[in-house]
């Protein structure tokens, strides 16, 4: 990849995986729905032919009722909803997640693991999350800890 275009490896990376920042990264200038579907362009799909499905992803997030409103009118938990509904819009068999259960409350923090476990039984992705919450890593498949700057199996 690395001698590719930049817009190869953007296009490859939008499509490959899908990234869930702990700063959530929305654009503030963009409703929670356009937000969402921005992952939709960065892979050159048609917001038309995907808006549904966002809409259906933010529903199961408890946040489509919240889809004309702009990042600052959205608490922080809706706001990680959010961003987690753009890391999966495109189906990537990669998902990076730092802290997604960080800002919401624990109802929330199972919606999104109930669904991120659905995409690795449904679709078999990939998915590497770090969390500071043991009751988010008890449901892994594997644990590795980061002990004073070493990786440990656990």
């Amino acid at each position: 990849m690395s001698h590719g275009s930049r817009r190869t490896q953007c296009r490859v990376r939008g499509a490959s995986i899908g990234y869930v920042f702990q700063s959530f990264l929305l654009i503030e200038g963009l409703t929670a729905l356009e937000n969402v579907l921005l992952a939709a362009r960065y892979v050159g799909q048609d917001r038309r032919a995907v808006e549904a499905q966002a809409i259906a992803l933010m529903e199961r997030l408890e946040v489509a009722h919240r889809r004309g409103h702009y990042p600052s009118q959205l608490s922080g938990g809706e706001q990680q909803r959010v961003a987690y509904c753009r890391a999966v819009l495109n189906n990537p068999p990669l998902l990076l997640a730092d802290e997604p259960t960080g800002s919401v409350d624990d109802q929330h923090a199972q919606a999104i693991l109930a669904e991120t476990r659905g995409r690795v039984r449904e679709r078999g992705t990939s998915v590497l999350l770090v969390t500071h919450r043991p009751e988010v890593s008890e449901q892994a498949d594997r644990i590795l800890r980061l002990c004073a700057g070493r990786i440990e199996s656990g």
